[in-house]
C-alpha cells in the first residue's frame, strides 16, 4: 500500500517550486523598476549637476568681472558697471541651493556651499567697500581670487557625487535586469512544465490523462521482455449519475477525486492511474501477471468498499473492473484498452461490485486490432465509408418523414465491418471526429438530393460522439456542411446519446444552443436509460426524444414498459417534444404507439438500414406504410 506521505513531498515541492519562481518574478520586476527609477532619478541629478557646475562657473565668472570692473571704475565715475555684476552674481548665488540640495546631502557639502555664499558675499561687500574707498584695489582682486578657490573646491565634490552616484545606479540597474532575467527564466519555465503537466494531467483528479495514459502503456508495452506481462484495467464507477442527481455535480467531483486518490493509494508504486473520461478509470500494471492483476483488482475492491466520509453522511461507490493481460491479450495499446472495456462491460452485467477478465471476443480477434486500426486510418482517405439510412415514419400518416444516417465501413480486404467492432476503435483513435465530420457534410448533400427529389419537409438525423460534441468544433462543421450542400438547417437533426449528455451537461447545453442558433434540430437519444437527465430537459433547446428500443422491445407484454413508454411519451408532449421510437418490429408494437400518440417510429418493421440508392426508391413509394388505426 501506498502512503500519501510521498504525494504530499511532492506536492510541497513543486508549491515552492512555483512560489519561488514567482517570488523570484516578482522581486526581480521591482527591482528593475527601482532601477529605472533610480537611473532616471540619476539623470535629474546629472541635469541638475550640469545646471550647478554652469552657474557656479558664472560665478567664478562675475568674480573675474567684478575685480575688472573694480580696476576700471574710479571715485567718481559711474559704478553701473561693477553694481550689475554683483547683482548677477549674488542671483546666481541664491539659485544655487535647488539644484544643489538634490545632489549634495551631507555636511561637508552644506559647508562647502556655505564657503562659496561666503565667499562671494565677502567680494561683493569689498568691490562696495573699494567703490566707496573704504578698501584697496588689493583687497579686491584676494576676495575675488577666494570666490574662485570655494567654487572649484565644490565644483570637485560636486563631479565626484556625480559620478559616484552614476555607477552606483549603473550596478542597480545591472543587478535588476539580471535578476528580471533569472525572475523570467524560472518563471517562464515553471509555466512551461505547468502546461505540460496540464496536458499530461486530467485537471479533475490530478491522474495522468487519456493521452498521457497510453503513452504510459505504449512504452510498457515496446519495453516489455517476451517472458513478462503487462496489466491494463478499466475501473468503472457503478451507478455515478444517481451520485450525482443525488448530490450534485459539485459533489460527484468530488467523489471522483476521492476515488482516484484511494486507486493510487492501494496499488504498487510502479503502477499508473489515469482518467479516461466520465466515471472510468485506467489502471496500469508493469509486469503483472494474471495472479497480479486478480490481486490488484480485489484490493481496489475492498479499499473502496470502505465508505467516503463526507458532511452530508457517508457514501459507498461500488466499481466494476475490467482485466486485460499482454500478450495474452493482446500486445499493443489500443487492443488492450477494448480488451479491458469488453471485461467491464461483461462485469457490469453481471451485477457490478466485482471484476471480469479479457476472453478475448469483445471486439473481435483483439490480436488483429493493431491491423484494423492501420485500415481504419486509411479508410477515410479510401473513400471506404459509407452512410446507411434508415426511414422514420410518421405514426398518424405512415408516410416517411426523416431518416437517421447510420456509418457503415466496407473493407476491401474484409468486407462490410460490423459498426460493433470498427466503431470503439474510432472512438478509442479518435478518428471518430474526421469520420464523424465527414458523415455530417455527406447526410447534408444527400438529404439535399431527397428533399429536392420530394419537395417536401424531410430531415436526416447524424449520431453525434462524446468527442464530437466536447472536443471539436461541432458548430463550424455543421455550418460549413449547410453552406456546401445548401440543405436548409431544419433538415438536418444531430442525435445525442443521453449517457453521452450527462457527462458534461453544461457543456452539452452550450453546444446544443449554438447549434439550435443556427436552426439545428437536435435530438436525445436513448432517452430513458439515464433517468438523471431529466432534470436538465428544461434548459435544452427543443430537442427530439428517442425512447431507446429496450422499452419498446417490451410494451406488448410488459405493462412496466407499456407504462414507461407511455409516462415518457407525456412528459415529452408536456415539454413540447417530439417523440421517436426505436426498435418497432411489430404491428402490435406500432399500434400501441399510435395509442400512446407517440409521434414518429423506425425500426425493423418498417425497413433495416439500407443504403441511399435504395432508399431512394422507398421515398417514392406513394403511401409506403399504412398507420396501424388505418389497417384495423
Amino acid at each position: 500500500m501506498r502512503t500519501n506521505q510521498s504525494g504530499v513531498v511532492v506536492a510541497i515541492a513543486r508549491l515552492a517550486r512555483l512560489d519561488l519562481a514567482r517570488y523570484v518574478w516578482l522581486i526581480g520586476g521591482l527591482v528593475i523598476a527601482l532601477a529605472a527609477f533610480l537611473f532616471l532619478f540619476h539623470l535629474s541629478r546629472v541635469n541638475d549637476a550640469t545646471r550647478a557646475a554652469s552657474d557656479l562657473a558664472e560665478l567664478r565668472t562675475y568674480a573675474q568681472k567684478v575685480a575688472l570692473a573694480a580696476e576700471m571704475t574710479s571715485h567718481d565715475e559711474d559704478l553701473t558697471m561693477l553694481e550689475d555684476s554683483i547683482l548677477q552674481a549674488e542671483t546666481q548665488t541664491s539659485e544655487l541651493p535647488v539644484y544643489l540640495e538634490r545632489i549634495l546631502d551631507d555636511e561637508e557639502a552644506d559647508a562647502l556651499l556655505a564657503d562659496v555664499k561666503d565667499a562671494w558675499a565677502t567680494t561683493a561687500d569689498t568691490a562696495r567697500s573699494y567703490v566707496s574707498g573704504d578698501e584697496e584695489f588689493d583687497a579686491v582682486i584676494a576676495a575675488a581670487d577666494d570666490t574662485g578657490v570655494a567654487v572649484d573646491d565644490l565644483l570637485t565634490v560636486l563631479t565626484e557625487r556625480s559620478e559616484s552616484r552614476a555607477d552606483q545606479t549603473r550596478t542597480v540597474l545591472q543587478a535588476g535586469i539580471v535578476l528580471l532575467a533569472l525572475g523570467a527564466l524560472i518563471f517562464g519555465g515553471t509555466l512551461l512544465r505547468q502546461r505540460r503537466r496540464a496536458a499530461e494531467m486530467d485537471a479533475l483528479t490530478g491522474v495522468l490523462s487519456r493521452d498521457r495514459f497510453r503513452s504510459h502503456l505504449t512504452v510498457a508495452l515496446l519495453n516489455r521482455r517476451p517472458s513478462d506481462s503487462v496489466a491494463v484495467a478499466i475501473v468503472d464507477i457503478d451507478r455515478f449519475r444517481r451520485i450525482n442527481e443525488t448530490l450534485g455535480s459539485e459533489q460527484g467531483d468530488r467523489v471522483l477525486r476521492d476515488i482516484a486518490r484511494r486507486i493510487q493509494d492501494t496499488l504498487p508504486r510502479d503502477a499508473c492511474v489515469g482518467r479516461r473520461g466520465g466515471d472510468e478509470f485506467l489502471v496500469l500494471l508493469p509486469g503483472a501477471d494474471i495472479e497480479g492483476a486478480r490481486d490488484a483488482a480485489q484490493a481496489i475492491l475492498e479499499s473502496l468498499d470502505q465508505p467516503l466520509t463526507y458532511q452530508t453522511g457517508e457514501l459507498r461507490a461500488g466499481v466494476s473492473i475490467g482485466l486485460a493481460v499482454a500478450p495474452r491479450d493482446g500486445t499493443e495499446t489500443t487492443a488492450l484498452i477494448l480488451a479491458a472495456v469488453g471485461a467491464r462491460d461483461r462485469a457490469k452485467r453481471d451485477g457490478g461490485g466485482t471484476y471480469g477478465f479479457a476472453t478475448g471476443d469483445a471486439v473481435g480477434p483483439v490480436e488483429n486490432t493493431l491491423e484494423l486500426e492501420v485500415e481504419l486510418r486509411r479508410a477515410l482517405d479510401n473513400d471506404e465509408f459509407l452512410l446507411y439510412y434508415q426511414p422514420q415514419i410518421d405514426v398518424e400518416s405512415g408516410a416517411i418523414v426523416g431518416a437517421e444516417a447510420l456509418l457503415r465501413w466496407r473493407s476491401p480486404s474484409r468486407g462490410l465491418v460490423s459498426p460493433e467492432r470498427f466503431i470503439p476503435l474510432l472512438e478509442e483513435t479518435r478518428m471518430i471526429v474526421p469520420v464523424g465530420g465527414w458523415a455530417i457534410r455527406e447526410a447534408a448533400a444527400q438529404a439535399k438530393q431527397w428533399l429536392d427529389l420530394r419537395n417536401q419537409p424531410f430531415r436526416v438525423a447524424v449520431n453525434v460522439s462524446a468527442r464530437q460534441l466536447f472536443q471539436s468544433d461541432l458548430v463550424t462543421t455543421v455550418r460549413d456542411a449547410l453552406e456546401t450542400s445548401g440543405l436548409p438547417a431544419s433538415c438536418l437533426e444531430l442525435e445525442v446519446t443521453e449517457t453521452v449528455a450527462i457527462q458534461n451537461p453544461e457543456e452539452a447545453v452550450r453546444v446544443l444552443e449554438d447549434l439550435a442558433a443556427l436552426g439545428i434540430q437536435s435530438s436525445l437519444d436513448d432517452f430513458g436509460t439515464g433517468h438523471s437527465w431529466l432534470s436538465h430537459l428544461r434548459l435544452l433547446p427543443k430537442m427530439s426524444l428517442k425512447i431507446d428500443r429496450s422499452f419498446v422491445a417490451g410494451i406488448t407484454r410488459n405493462a412496466e414498459d407499456r407504462a414507461i413508454v407511455a409516462g415518457l411519451v407525456t412528459v415529452a408532449h408536456t415539454l413540447e417534444r417530439t417523440v421517436v421510437a426505436e426498435g418497432v418490429e411489430r404491428a402490435a408494437e406500432l399500434a400501441l404507439l399510435e395509442e400512446m400518440h407517440c409521434d414518429v417510429a423506425q425500426g425493423y418493421y418498417f425497413s433495416r438500414p439500407v443504403p441511399a440508392e435504395e432508399f431512394t426508391n422507398l421515398l417514392q413509394r406513394t403511401h409506403p406504410w399504412m398507420p396501424a388505426s388505418a389497417a384495423a
